[in-house]
């Protein structure tokens, strides 16, 4: 694979700016950064086998159209693992989502399917959802810690989410909470997680 690395900083490492077709990211690692990848409005990305680290903002950055994402790894970042606010559709699987500083996975889109993944040992919440229909199964989130009153591991906000067969195990400051919207949980298991304000 080919590496990327810069220093840490407010500037984006790898930016984005295709408006037409899609542009593919295969087998990078990004290192560095600040973001270490955005994309601007518009843009198509797929992003497979990467990975990107050691951020001063977020690991990837997306303000485009549709992202699909598989196998790929964003961690120890200073900002989240990924923030990403889609126009289009976004599929993510297969995927970890580790030791970043203020959360895992943000993501609103109108349709948002997240299958395989980890979300493990993030600062902040570990899975954020906003957007129309979001489908999230298979999937782990586990010894994530908000620090944030009043905010679990996954957080969902608007429109209709479901859970299938996904663990949320031993994160500080709760499991799962809805703040609006319709969500479903089926076969998933939800333990020893705890409220806490530290």
């Amino acid at each position: 694979g080919i590496t990327v690395c810069g220093n840490i900083g407010k500037n984006p490492l790898f930016r984005i700016n295709a408006q037409q077709g899609a542009v593919t990211l295969n087998g990078l690692t990004v290192f560095g950064g600040g973001p270490g990848i955005t994309v601007s409005p518009g843009a198509n990305l797929n992003i497979i086998s990467c990975i990107v680290e050691r951020s001063d903002g977020a690991g990837i950055e997306f303000r485009g159209n549709n992202l699909h994402v598989s196998g790929t790894t964003c961690r120890m970042n200073g900002g989240e693992g990924m923030s990403c606010s889609a126009s289009g559709q976004v599929s993510i699987s297969k995927s970890l989502f580790m030791d970043n500083a203020t959360g895992g996975l943000t993501a609103t889109a109108p349709k948002l399917t997240i299958s395989y993944c980890r979300i493990e040992d993030n600062r902040g919440i570990a899975l954020e959802i906003n957007g129309a229909r979001a489908y999230v199964a298979n999937s782990t989130v586990k010894g994530n810690n908000s620090y944030r009153m009043l905010c679990s591991a996954i957080v969902h906000s608007g429109g209709f989410a479901r859970l299938d067969n996904c663990t949320v195990s031993e994160n500080v400051g709760g499991g799962v909470s809805n703040l609006g919207g319709t969500m479903e949980l089926r076969q998933c298991s939800i333990t020893g997680n705890m409220f806490s304000r530290s």
